[in-house]
């Protein structure tokens, strides 16, 4: 089960990850792939992932 967090707003969230993949030294081996896949960065950090809810609805 995926739920947005409380209290952020999409904009502050937006600016975030930008500004954090922009300070993330170029050397570093994800920066690449975080900026590809930027819109799913931005969505994983707007969304709390419940382990519990989740093994329990898929049965594992």
């Amino acid at each position: 089960m995926i739920a947005l967090r409380d209290g952020m707003s999409w904009k502050w969230n937006n600016a975030a990850v930008d500004s954090a993949l922009e300070a993330m030294p170029e050397e570093f081996g994800l920066k690449k792939l975080l900026i590809a896949n930027k819109a799913e960065v931005k969505q994983m950090c707007i969304t709390e992932y419940n382990e519990a809810e989740t093994t329990k609805h898929s049965g594992a």
